[in-house]
């Protein structure tokens, strides 16, 4: 439900709930579409409660280099 009413606009969001089921490719997977659509949110995952949950996956080391932030 989240995905079909809300995937146009809050795809960080829908992001952070998969990393909190610690489902890690479905959280990733809509980060990288936050960041393709060009989300201002992406740039507070290292903030993000959620995003932290998957910070021993090496995604999240290279999600952090391509958007240029400090690990």
């Amino acid at each position: 439900m989240l995905e079909s009413k809300y995937s146009n606009d809050f795809a960080f969001s829908i992001g952070e709930s998969y990393a909190w089921r610690g489902e890690g490719d479905l959280a990733f997977s809509w980060l990288h579409r936050a960041y393709e659509d060009r989300d201002g949110s992406v740039v507070d995952m290292r903030l993000s409660l959620f995003y932290q949950q998957l910070a021993g996956d090496p995604r999240y080391k290279a999600f952090l280099k391509k958007m240029k932030l400090p690990e």
